[in-house]
């Protein structure tokens, strides 16, 4: 069987993501610039078993081409798709930080064509304040049989999507394609859902909740709300303005926990999940520029510092590990790219991973293959198939911090192709459980492959500022 692939999606998945929203998909179905043809069944391009070479120039010639399309319009709407399906989508009972996926079935909403949640019968019930301290619940009460809290649309930003995490990068990934594409066809809707859950009672709400439970989404989902603040501070639109100003004091009070928190962190977590202090600390380096957050800043640089500064050998052997959507090591050198200058940085990275060349490097070159999964395990193998971009976008961060004549840099980009390949092929194999957050990841690959700024250049755009 063959399908026509609009941009890098099949039709069939965008407009059966669209139709919740009554939008047609608004590619063109005939093959040609910026589509292709390809067999459903085929599989993406991989490293092949080569022989043992002893140079990076002849390991390249061993990797088969492999290239994504620029990020256009059509594309962008396809990955906005996926965050706009999932915001209203009530995580399920045990509060916003896991449990199982779904939550209370949709019905049709009144306005904007978008699915909203049926709240369950309890929360029909007149208002109650939401329980804060130390072990409430952030979206479901327990008062006799557990509940959802009444006026949570109203008192919650972040109650959408599998997680509250995944809801704050999805928000983060509508910002970001309205950002770049403000005329967007969508672009009405998304604004719709940015002033459904980023208005002044939702933020402040979420900032009541994390007043009583600072240890919740601490560091990954705090890490990406200041990710998403940064990006508002940046972008001179109206409403992004407003959003912005709605959401200051939650993002002053994130700061000053998490530069708490690296603080007194002793050691780092290096496993491939939500607490890699690397991969957090990654996120949160662009806002400390725009917002000129010292303290933060500086808690990042110092931290880095001391838990990767002397490392060497990073053991490549063990990734993936379990579940992984992150490689430790690619993004612990990803994070090193933007805090060490350029200089000190390729002396730091030449120790720290083997040649790419070498036997040791191969862990990293093969994307996983999905293909055996069954569906009992696709919700934590899930992470897994995100891995292929977030490997990719690390790869190319590393990339931009090399000299310009360093033939790695070949390597490491061919390398990013083909594993954001096989992650485009495979990013709807999981359902659910992996779309409501794998087009975050999609897109920040995509603005991965965008010039970047040299090593080093995260921490002096600060010190630039006039610091």
């Amino acid at each position: 069987m063959r399908r026509v692939i609009c941009g890098r999606f099949s039709v069939v998945s965008l407009v059966a993501a669209l139709a919740i929203f009554g939008l047609g998909a608004g590619c063109n179905t005939t093959a040609g610039a910026g589509t292709e043809a390809a067999p459903a069944e085929a599989a993406a391009p991989k490293p092949m078993a080569a022989p043992q070479v002893h140079s990076v120039e002849a390991f390249l010639q061993t990797l088969p081409e492999a290239q994504t399309p620029p990020l256009d319009e059509a594309e962008a709407m396809t990955l906005a798709a996926y965050p706009l399906s999932c915001l209203d989508h009530l995580q399920a009972q045990g509060g916003g930080g896991g449990g199982t996926a779904g939550g209370p079935p949709a019905v049709p909403a009144s306005r904007g064509g978008a699915a909203r949640p049926q709240a369950p019968p309890a929360a029909a019930a007149p208002a109650e304040a939401a329980p804060t301290g130390r072990g409430a619940a952030y979206l479901w009460q327990s008062a006799g049989p557990t509940h959802l809290m009444a006026g949570y649309d109203r008192q919650r930003s972040f109650y959408g999507c599998y997680d509250w995490h995944s809801a704050v990068n999805s928000t983060w990934t509508l910002v970001t394609v309205l950002k770049t594409y403000p005329k967007i066809p969508i672009a009405e809707l998304i604004r719709e859902k940015l002033n459904d859950h980023l208005g002044k009672r939702n933020l402040e709400g979420e900032l009541s909740y994390f007043e009583g439970a600072r240890g919740f989404e601490r560091p990954y989902g705090q890490a990406w709300l200041l990710k998403l603040y940064g990006d508002l501070l940046s972008w001179n639109d109206p409403d992004a303005k407003k959003w912005a100003e709605n959401m200051a004091p939650l993002a002053e009070f994130f700061s000053k926990n998490l530069t708490t928190y690296l603080t007194k962190l002793p050691t780092p977590v290096r496993q491939g999940v939500h607490p890699n202090t690397a991969f957090d600390m990654d996120l949160m380096l662009p806002y400390t520029a725009v917002a000129h957050d010292a303290a933060l800043h500086d808690a990042i640089v110092a931290t880095s510092k001391r838990f990767y500064g002397d490392d060497q050998d990073c053991p490549t052997a063990y990734e993936p590990e379990g579940a992984s959507f992150l490689s430790p090591c690619l993004v612990e050198g990803a994070l090193m790219a933007h805090v060490l200058p350029a200089a000190q940085f390729q002396a730091w990275f030449n120790d720290f991973l083997p040649a790419v060349y070498a036997r040791a490097f191969r862990p990293l070159t093969s994307p996983f293959d999905a293909s055996k999964m069954t569906p009992d395990q696709m919700a934590g193998q899930s992470h897994l198939i995100g891995l292929a971009f977030s490997r990719a976008a690390a790869m190319l961060t590393i990339a931009q911090a090399l000299p310009p004549n360093d033939p790695r840099i070949a390597v490491l980009r061919r390398l990013a192709a083909i594993h954001a390949v096989q992650g485009y092929k495979t990013m709807d194999k999981a359902g659910y459980l992996e779309t409501h957050w794998i087009a975050t990841y999609a897109l920040m690959y995509e603005l991965a492959k965008a010039p970047a700024r040299p090593a080093g250049a995260a921490v002096a755009a600060l010190e630039a500022a006039g610091r």
